[in-house]
């Protein structure tokens, strides 16, 4: 008998490997950031808020200086030491790190984090992927099963925090269903939902473009979006437009559910919480906790889909409303739906709680300046209610909705 023992080493332990080595890293960061922010704290109290706030994070002196130079040091050098033996418990944990579940709190990470994964090349930085069963799928794979389906392809495009398994409800799918009753190729994207949405709309242009290029048959497109996806797809379609992609002319119909086109209250809450607590200098440090989150988050303030709207502005900063004026795409049959989570309609339920996270004229492109107003045609635009923001994943009545558009 042979003493050499089997490798069970899959793909699964590499993938928890790199996770917990990534983990560690963003606790090594996260540490760091909350030593400067008790180092501020600390210098506030003790000078008693009396020196002038020129800057968020200010030092202390002396051996107090020191210990924190310490702590960031030290954590650091630990932070280094960990990678091995992560990488050798990383080897013991079995295949259910490949569950949903864990994508579930990948994603969550990412929709917070993202951009911050992304700029320090973290394993936990999802990476933009076609999808069909959970599954990544190989473009050339791709496309020979849409050369097989006539081009008939039905893209699902997730929302913030969110990914492609979140797709199924139950026992019961958006995605799956309208592709059987259409005869259609369900597609779904996973990508990174905190890097900036114009970032998203520029690589998913540039990977349509390269699906339909080794195609044998013309693309026939079609777009289910929820939420954020929704302004990814937009952003899509401008830059695709701009760049004179031949993929855009494949495109026929774009459904969004619940996307914020002039933004989420909730981004706004955030900007205000920016704005106000930098104005105490005992509340000055924790200003660095409230921008932890991504530039997905921000970017739901206004609905950016272009590299235009964000730029050339701090995105912490108070802002007017300064995007460009991007309407929906010509030639594309566009539909709107909405939800309000009460039964009954009023000002409050619907511009102030809408879904919960988007109001009703968000969702449905409406806005009071006429170069913003996406003009959805009164036929295409239709409420759910009463449903809740990730109700319109599951609700059948919304299904049915869609069917009865995309089936005309």
């Amino acid at each position: 008998m042979s003493n050499v023992e089997p490798n069970n080493k899959t793909a699964s332990d590499n993938d928890a490997s790199r996770d917990l080595q990534a983990s560690s890293r963003l606790t090594i960061d996260a540490i760091i950031a909350v030593s400067e922010i008790v180092e501020s704290m600390h210098h506030t109290i003790a000078t008693l808020g009396l020196t002038p706030q020129a800057a968020e994070q200010r030092q202390t002196r002396g051996i107090s200086r020191l210990v924190y130079r310490s702590i960031r040091s030290t954590t650091q050098w630990v932070g280094k030491q960990l990678d091995k033996p992560l990488a050798k418990l990383g080897q013991l944990i079995d295949a259910q790190d490949r569950s949903p579940q864990r994508e579930r709190l990948v994603s969550i990470l990412n929709g917070v984090l993202g951009d911050h994964l992304e700029a320090r090349d973290s394993p936990l930085a999802i990476r933009m992927q076609w999808r069909q069963q959970g599954e990544a799928v190989d473009e050339t794979a791709l496309a020979a099963q849409l050369d097989a389906n006539q081009g008939r392809m039905l893209l699902m495009i997730h929302g913030l925090c969110m990914n492609d398994h979140l797709w199924q409800q139950e026992t019961h799918n958006h995605g799956l269903a309208l592709a059987e009753a259409l005869g259609m190729t369900p597609v779904y994207l996973f990508y990174n939902t905190g890097r900036h949405i114009s970032d998203n709309g520029q690589q998913l242009n540039e990977m349509l473009g390269t699906l339909s290029s080794q195609m044998m048959v013309p693309l026939q497109l079609q777009i289910v979006s929820h939420s954020m996806g929704g302004l990814v797809a937009r952003s899509a379609a401008y830059y695709g437009k701009k760049h004179s992609a031949d993929w855009l002319a494949s495109l026929q119909k774009i459904a969004f559910l619940g996307t914020p086109h002039h933004g989420a209250l909730l981004e706004k809450g955030g900007n205000l919480v920016d704005t106000v607590l930098p104005k105490s200098p005992y509340s000055a440090p924790f200003a660095r906790l409230a921008k932890l989150r991504s530039c997905g988050i921000t970017d739901l303030r206004y609905g950016h889909i272009t590299e235009h709207d964000w730029s050339s502005t701090d995105r912490f900063q108070f802002n007017l409303d300064q995007r460009l004026s991007v309407p929906l795409t010509s030639g594309v049959e566009c539909y709107a739906v909405a939800a309000v989570c009460s039964e009954r309609s009023s000002f409050r339920t619907e511009q102030i709680v809408g879904d919960g996270l988007v109001t009703l004229n968000s969702a449905l492109g409406r806005h009071r300046l006429p170069k913003y107003d996406l003009a959805f045609p009164s036929s295409g635009c239709w409420i759910a209610q009463p449903c809740g923001h990730n109700g319109l994943l599951s609700s059948r009545s919304v299904y049915a909705q869609l069917l009865q558009w995309f089936n005309s």
